[in-house]
């Protein structure tokens, strides 16, 4: 390993002489392999608190670790840390999207009724229950044609 190399070109030549990908090293930190990408390209400093894991994870000291920072500017440290908050954020929204998204399709999985499970329910209904249920659900399809926000669900 080179000692005159900065700390993002370190942590490359680290996991790659270990033969990590990126990803397990993101799992092991508990953070995206975003960030951890943005860590070695130099788009992001790594917080101190990561370089100690980081330092665990490999098996070196956090002073080997530490020998590769480069002394920044104080003007410049704000703005990394600007540039690291922006991308956290970014990706605390990209995960609420997805969450959002899974909570959707599980809505949606769980809001449809078979075919079958329609007719044994309407088997079970007297004529006139019948009558209104067919006539609902006349109502359910017009909605859903014209795209109006009628409920999509039929409660048994």
């Amino acid at each position: 390993m080179e000692r005159n190399v900065n700390l993002p070109e370190y942590l490359r030549q680290l996991r790659k002489s270990r033969h990590y990908k990126q990803e397990d090293i993101a799992l092991q930190l508990q953070i995206s392999r975003q960030t951890y990408s943005h860590y070695e390209t130099g788009r992001i400093r790594p917080s101190i608190h990561v370089l100690y894991k980081l330092a665990k994870f490999y098996g070196v000291s956090a002073d080997e670790i530490l020998e590769h920072m480069e002394e920044l500017p104080f003007k410049q440290e704000e703005m990394e840390e600007e540039q690291q908050t922006a991308v956290l954020m970014q990706e605390e929204k990209d995960r609420m999207e997805q969450k959002k998204g899974w909570e959707r399709d599980r809505i949606e999985e769980e809001s449809q009724i078979s075919e079958q499970e329609f007719w044994d329910c309407l088997h079970r209904l007297n004529r006139k229950n019948r009558a209104e249920t067919l006539s609902i659900m006349w109502e359910i399809m017009q909605a859903k044609i014209n795209n109006s926000n009628f409920p999509h669900r039929l409660v048994r």
